[in-house]
């Protein structure tokens, strides 16, 4: 399973009025496959609808100003576990240049058993690399230093059995692939998304 969350509003975009960061949180929990679609807007407005023929009566307001994200999950083999983000529709900015991951493992997977996190980037003018691992500290040190990192990273709380990553949206995503997209597209046009792979490799 895939599960998105934020911290708790007293109304949408609250934390956000105030210039305040609500980063989404992707749980990805132990499972052969997961995929879920993530999509994010003002909360507000109706421009976020997908763009309709207003002859036919559809809204007039509608923009197709949201990002979709498809969120995928998978053991490519007993070594390795693999997260990927395709965001298969970006005509929308969040307040939030970053989101985070927690990879929450089953007991066989300790952190002594994690080799690294490998980011690959898939039609983007990225580079790929081993994320940077933050150890050493307590908890609530560790916690700290993703929450203010400036860079990706992750680390691995003992405590409740997870890892955290933190990931930057790619700068150049925002001039990528803002065309309006059917749902029936998102599957034709997935290869050619803009993604992050996330690879999760054990010893």
């Amino acid at each position: 399973a895939i599960i998105p969350t934020q911290e708790v509003e007293q109304w949408v975009g609250e934390l956000n009025s105030k210039g305040l960061p609500n980063p989404v949180t992707l749980n990805i929990y132990p499972g052969p496959y997961g995929e879920y679609a993530l999509y994010s807007d003002d909360g507000e407005s109706r421009s976020s609808a997908p763009l309709g023929d207003t002859d036919r009566g559809e809204d007039g307001e509608a923009k197709g100003e949201y990002r979709k994200t498809v969120i995928k999950h998978s053991y490519i083999n007993e070594k390795v576990r693999e997260v990927s983000l395709n965001w298969v529709h970006n005509n929308f900015r969040p307040f939030e240049n970053h989101i985070f991951v927690a990879i929450l493992h089953d007991p066989s997977e300790q952190e002594n058993n994690i080799n690294n996190i490998h980011l690959a980037a898939k039609n983007l003018n990225y580079n790929d690399y081993n994320i940077r691992h933050i150890y050493g500290g307590s908890t609530e040190d560790m916690a700290n230093q993703l929450w203010n990192s400036s860079d990706n990273a992750w680390y691995y709380n003992a405590d409740i059995h997870t890892t955290f990553v933190k990931l930057f949206y790619p700068s150049d995503l925002d001039n990528l692939n803002k065309n309006q997209l059917s749902p029936a597209d998102d599957y034709i046009i997935g290869q050619n998304a803009p993604a992050f792979n996330l690879y999760i490799q054990y010893k």
